[in-house]
């Protein structure tokens, strides 16, 4: 996909990232039909797999969350698929929001209903203050506590490389192709891959963002929830007080 949007739309196409833009996603929807097919707030295996082959220079990990800007174009362009903001969950948490609230949660995608996600922006209006595409810790211990039906465990998500290695050594936890991590999944993985999540996938919570953008203003340019490598390690680096843990959300 990224590769098909780096040659026709390349006036919007301007990083090597692999998070979209609303405006870049508008243009590959328009001419990357083949490969954007439906849609969803997340990347699906296939989508990400095209840019696995195509870009393998630039597509180096599976970042498979929208940024806002991205959410907006297709709030505003797509609004009978699209109708609001969601973070992302796990597969067991999926399966909860389809029990709960199936004319919500229409397509096999995990991703929170806009029920879940309502719930949280108003029992919690001053812990979820931006629409955001993961939960930080502090908005799903307020979402937990208050909504604690809908919202069951709070789950990290997974890049493509700390993924292959829980599938692979931790089958029998890692049970669907889902590129998020429940608690025991997450421990699965802490233990019998911790060469690979070691650092990767790129989430901040408001604290960690905080510190990064002090310490790190070169690599933290602006106010977007997904590090790269190079703005993970600056931050590992300088923030130890606040990364305290190998987990990609906190």
């Amino acid at each position: 996909m990224f590769h098909c949007c780096q040659e026709k739309c390349s006036g919007v196409v301007r990083r090597n990232v692999p998070v979209l833009s609303g405006e870049m996603f508008q243009c590959c929807q328009e001419k990357c039909s083949s490969v954007v097919r439906r849609n969803v707030l997340v990347l699906s295996g296939e989508m990400f797999q095209c840019c696995q082959e195509k870009c393998s220079g630039v597509v180096r990990r599976n970042v498979p969350v929208l940024s806002g800007e991205m959410f907006q174009c297709c709030q505003e362009k797509c609004s009978s698929a699209v109708r609001r903001n969601v973070p992302v969950l796990s597969g067991e948490m999926f399966q909860c929001c389809q029990e709960i609230c199936s004319s919500v949660v229409r397509r096999n995608v995990p991703v929170l209903s806009g029920e879940m996600f309502r719930c949280c922006q108003e029992k919690c209006s001053g812990v979820v203050r931006r629409n955001v595409p993961v939960l930080s810790g502090e908005m799903f211990q307020c979402c937990q506590e208050k909504c604690s039906s809908v919202v069951r465990r709070n789950v990290p998500v997974l890049s493509g490389e700390m993924f292959q290695c829980c599938q692979e050594k931790c089958s029998s936890v890692v049970r669907r192709n889902v590129p998020v991590l429940s608690g025991e999944m997450l421990q699965c993985c802490q233990e019998k891959c911790s060469s690979v999540v070691r650092r990767n996938v790129p989430v901040l919570s408001g604290e960690m963002f905080q510190c990064c953008q002090e310490k790190c203003s070169s690599v933290v340019r602006r106010n977007v929830p997904v590090l790269s490598g190079e703005m993970f390690r600056c931050c590992q680096e300088k923030c130890s007080n606040v990364v305290r843990r190998n987990v990609p959300v906190l």
